[in-house]
């Protein structure tokens, strides 16, 4: 009667150990993954700040150039005519509306599909941006995502 307790208990116990090597190796699974979350959104994060410093200079280059514009060719507003009229001082004038303008439209393909196009013609990173006037990592935003999709 012993040995059959015996070999119960050892059966018992061998089931044990493989239930928590299992359990152990769920557990170290889901630390990998929550690392890799983390590690992901480290990245995202680092992209995005790229991004917005990449604006913050262009914004910065553009009030330069606006400052300079506006410095060296300063245009003087028309001075708009007031209409203080009441409603005894209207002239007989007839209201006629502007006509519309009647323009073509053009096929402008956007900066996204430029910057494709571009740089499935073989075409790298930091020319796409210099010859489109934009920032080399909106453009390997721009190709990056594309690529995900």
């Amino acid at each position: 009667m012993i040995y059959f307790l015996l070999t119960i208990s050892f059966i018992l116990h061998g089931v044990l150990i493989l239930i928590i090597m299992a359990l152990f190796k769920k557990v170290k699974h889901a630390e990998e993954l929550e690392l890799r979350q983390k590690q992901v959104a480290s990245e995202i994060e680092e992209v995005f700040n790229q991004y917005l410093m990449d604006i913050r200079e262009e914004n910065k280059k553009m009030d330069k150039w606006l400052d300079r514009t506006t410095a060296s060719n300063p245009e003087p507003r028309p001075q708009e005519p007031d209409h203080t009229e009441t409603a005894g001082d209207q002239t007989n004038e007839v209201y006629s509306p502007p006509l519309p303008v009647q323009e073509e439209d053009e096929y402008v393909p956007s900066l996204q599909s430029q910057v494709m196009a571009m740089y499935n013609n073989g075409v790298n990173i930091e020319e796409i941006a210099r010859k489109l006037n934009i920032g080399k990592t909106e453009a390997e935003l721009l190709v990056k995502f594309q690529h995900t999709k």
